[in-house]
């Protein structure tokens, strides 16, 4: 086990640049290479009432209740008034956002830092003023490969990381 450690080590080693130090003293530090990317220049982001961006969730939210059909009158009452008030989302600050307000919202944050490379200046997050079962729609919106990335986030057991929790909406830079 050791020796695949040791040769896994040797192989990805090279990859990583090596400082080496003047004097023996001196710590050497071993670093990834810097990378700049176009997430870290600001972008301008579209308001939370976008029409693109909430033509975008009408189409998934749609596709989504088509996919999972339910019979019974609430849920129907329910998702005839969810998709009547799309329009009304209002901007929250994505650095200020915090566990306490939802736990579901803040994880899709850091999974989009971190698996994405989105930064919170580059991040745009909404959340639909009508409440379905005592929750909000949020929509977190961020820069990815040239489009805008947008998680639909709190909707029921719909997730982020299914093909109606998320769409793509040409960027305008």
């Amino acid at each position: 086990m050791f020796r695949r450690l040791i040769a896994a080590l040797f192989l990805f080693l090279p990859a990583l640049p090596v400082f080496a130090a003047e004097d023996e003293n001196e710590a050497v530090v071993i670093a990834a290479p810097a990378q700049t990317s176009a997430a870290e220049s600001k972008i301008t982001l579209p308001p939370c009432n976008d029409p693109a961006l909430i033509a975008g969730v009408r189409r998934n939210l749609n596709a989504y209740y088509e996919a999972n059909l339910d019979s019974t009158l609430i849920e129907n009452r329910r998702r005839r008034l969810l998709l009547q008030n799309l329009s009304f989302f209002e901007p929250l600050d994505v650095a200020s956002f915090n566990d306490k307000e939802n736990y579901q919202v803040v994880d899709r944050i850091i999974m989009a830092k971190i698996n994405r490379g989105a930064v919170p200046e580059n991040m745009l997050l909404c959340r639909n003023e009508f409440k379905m079962r005592d929750e909000a729609l949020y929509l977190l919106a961020y820069p990815f490969d040239g489009n805008l990335a947008v998680e639909i986030i709190n909707f029921g057991d719909l997730s982020p990381d299914a093909e109606a929790g998320h769409f793509f909406i040409p960027l305008s830079e």
